[in-house]
């Protein structure tokens, strides 16, 4: 197998590479890699990525395995749903749910830009494709966008069943879903957000207001997908994601030490697997992270790190992940980066609820978390990780996004 030691580098076993061998070759041949793409990506693995830490690695491998995973979902006879970045929490896992390996919901743009960017540095052409068919470029027009368009039109990726977008944070992604339903006949349902004058505070009728419009949302797919996400649903996907919350949260503990053990790029590289797995790799995001823990508590306990002792700590609100020479600027200028927007996780703590309803527990966790409220709310939390975190500052620039 011309791609077994890139897999291996990414923590594949030789008893997982046998049995997915007649898949990966086909998952390879549509994207068109073959034995100098593997070296390419391999010489970017060891270069890019902190390959000492076995967690770093099985992450690597389960971001490669879910991009075979998209790859392949119409031939192998599943219900594909795409959702665009950043999705309502939870929304993957819970429709994964309801198909148990039958219905496969990823943002596929997510997946393709880490590994096929990432990795093997081959995402170019498929952007420029996004560009020529629906978002010229000098535009300002998001790049995550071109690619989901792009690898649809490119035949690398399947026209999906159902489309679940939102204005959330990004106006693009939604308007680049209505390209799509517009060209190729998805069927669309589009969730609202709130206004953004309120937090910490959430009047009742706002969070009535958002479950509404969710639960208008679980209506439509259920058209496509067959039925609505119901308790037991949640249980599942609670259950799951409760594990992974439950190690994000102890790699975060690690990260507020002195030095941080690992890079901030390296981390998130885990902490966003979550819109990388199936149903049925989900398993292999969980063993990534528990492989992960005690490294990072090692290196803790050794003060071990990317940088020395002492070194400054900022928050950045996310880590570039196309090329990780820049993601590693601020780094290879001596300034830690212990935690970002996205991975502060003190407001999960937000996230018990006298509501009963799906629709409105989801509606107040994802209100509280901030990203979908206001500016405001991005604020409250950013000063919060400052504090926690025991940062000297936040030098972020952000340009995409109109909340920010």
């Amino acid at each position: 197998m011309y791609y077994a030691d890139l897999l291996k580098l990414c923590g594949w076993e030789e008893d997982q590479m046998a049995r997915e061998k007649p898949r990966l070759d086909e998952a390879f041949r549509i994207l068109d890699l073959g034995p100098g793409e593997m070296k390419i990506a391999e010489g970017r693995v060891a270069e890019g990525y902190d390959i000492d830490l076995m967690g770093v690695r099985k992450a690597l491998g389960v971001w490669i395995g879910g991009l075979v995973d998209v790859v392949l979902s119409k031939k192998e006879g599943k219900k594909v749903v795409y959702y665009s970045f950043p999705p309502l929490g939870g929304l993957g896992g819970r429709i994964s749910a309801i198909g148990k390996g039958d219905i496969l919901c990823v943002c596929p743009e997510f997946i393709l830009d880490i590994v096929l960017g990432a990795i093997f540095d081959r995402i170019d052409p498929i952007m420029e494709t996004g560009e020529e068919k629906a978002l010229p470029p000098g535009r300002a027009l998001c790049a995550m966008n071109k690619i989901r368009i792009g690898a649809i039109a490119k035949g690398i990726i399947p026209v999906p069943d159902l489309l679940l977008a939102s204005s959330f944070y990004c106006d693009q992604g939604g308007q680049t879903d209505e390209w799509l339903h517009e060209v190729y006949g998805v069927v669309m349902d589009n969730v609202m957000d709130s206004a953004w004058d309120e937090f910490p505070n959430i009047t009742p009728e706002r969070i009535s207001y958002m479950a509404a419009e969710i639960e208008d949302g679980w209506t439509e797919a259920a058209k496509i997908l067959g039925q609505k996400p119901d308790e037991k649903h949640w249980g599942e996907y609670s259950k799951l994601y409760g594990e992974f919350v439950a190690g994000i949260a102890k790699t975060n503990r690690a990260m507020k030490t002195d030095p941080p053990p690992i890079s901030q790029s390296n981390l998130q590289l885990v902490r966003f697997l979550r819109n990388a797995t199936s149903y049925d790799r989900f398993p292999d995001a969980l063993k990534a992270i528990d492989l992960l823990i005690p490294e990072l508590e090692e290196r803790v306990q050794e003060g071990a790190g990317p940088l020395p002792k002492g070194s400054p700590r900022v928050c950045s609100f996310l880590i570039p992940q196309r090329d990780q020479s820049v993601a590693h600027l601020i780094e290879k200028a001596g300034i830690a980066i212990p935690v970002t927007f996205l991975s502060y996780d003190a407001y999960t703590a937000m996230l018990d609820t006298t509501y009963t309803t799906i629709s409105e527990k989801s509606a107040q966790t994802e209100l509280s978390r901030g990203l979908y409220h206001s500016t405001s709310a991005i604020l409250y939390w950013t000063k919060k990780a400052v504090e926690d975190f025991d940062l000297d500052g936040d030098p972020s620039a952000h340009s995409g996004g109109r909340l920010v």
